[in-house]
């Protein structure tokens, strides 16, 4: 843990080509591709529910698309 700590403080993001060659070897042979294609695009998945909510909030509130994206620009933000 302390090593991928590291790694993503000092490369900032530079090695992420690299990280699916090393990604498969965490898993059973019986899942090696799926899981590693399944762990690599979880932030696509997840990414995928944001324009819905953003949507969501802005037409039922009655906010506009503005502030909605403003929060979550800053949520991100503190995420990262």
């Amino acid at each position: 843990m302390i090593g991928y700590v590291v790694q993503g403080a000092l490369l900032g993001g530079g090695a992420g080509c690299l990280i699916p060659t090393y990604m498969s070897e965490r898993f059973p042979t019986e899942v090696r591709a799926t899981a590693s294609a399944f762990c690599y695009h979880l932030g696509t998945i997840f990414g995928g529910v944001v324009p819905p909510a953003v949507t969501y909030f802005a037409v039922s509130h009655n906010l506009g698309f503005s502030i909605p994206m403003l929060i979550g620009c800053v949520v991100g933000g503190a995420s990262w």
